[in-house]
C-alpha cells in the first residue's frame, strides 16, 4: 500500500511514519514547505508580498519595515526553515549513526541553549556511545536529539538594534 494515492514516502524528508498533507510532503513537511514559499516571496517594493507566517504577526512586519530588518528577518527565517527540513531528512535517514553524530548533537543543544560552558562535557562523548550501544541504540538516542533540535521554536535576533 502506498504512503498516499501518488507517493511511496515524503519527497523531502522521506519518510513513511508521518502522515502526508500535501503535494508529496508529510504532516512536518508540508508547513515548512508553506512557510518557506511564503517568505521566499516577500517583496519590501510589494507589500502585499508580505504574508503573515508564525513567529511574525503584522505589528512585527510593520516594525521590520521601518527598521529596514525585513530582509534580515526573511534570511533569518530562511535559514531556521531549511535547517529544520534538513533536520527532518537526518531524522528518516536509515544513514548509520555512529558517536560523532550523537557528540555533535549535543553540541549543538548545548550551543542553542546559550549553555556553551556545558559544551566541552559531551567530548570524548563518541568513544562511549560507539563502544557501548550498537547502531540501533544509537539511532535512537539519535532520533530523540533530533527531536529536541526540530520542535525549538522559530525566532528573530534581529532586535538588538532596532
Amino acid at each position: 500500500m502506498n504512503w498516499s494515492r501518488y507517493y511511496d514516502k515524503c519527497t523531502h524528508c522521506g519518510t513513511e511514519e508521518w502522515k502526508h498533507i500535501g503535494k508529496g510532503f508529510c504532516k512536518k513537511c508540508y508547513p515548512l514547505m508553506k512557510k518557506l514559499e511564503i517568505i521566499e516571496k516577500w517583496d519590501t517594493s510589494n507589500i502585499s508580498s508580505l504574508k503573515v507566517v508564525k513567529p511574525i504577526n503584522i505589528k512585527a512586519i510593520t516594525l521590520l519595515i521601518k527598521s529596514n530588518k525585513i530582509e534580515n528577518a526573511k534570511e533569518s527565517l530562511l535559514k531556521q526553515i531549511r535547517s529544520q527540513l534538513h533536520l527532518y531528512k537526518i531524522y528518516n535517514s536509515d544513514d548509520t549513526v555512529d558517536g560523532i553524530k550523537i557528540e555533535n548533537l549535543f553540541y549543538s543543544i548545548s550551543r542553542i541553549t546559550n549553555n556553551l560552558s556545558t559544551s566541552n562535557v559531551f567530548r570524548e562523548a563518541a568513544n562511549r556511545y560507539n563502544y557501548n550501544f550498537n547502531n540501533d541504540q544509537r539511532r535512537i538516542i539519535c532520533k530523540d536529539l533530533l527531536m529536541i533540535l526540530i520542535n525549538r521554536r522559530f525566532y528573530l535576533n534581529i532586535w538588538q538594534d532596532v
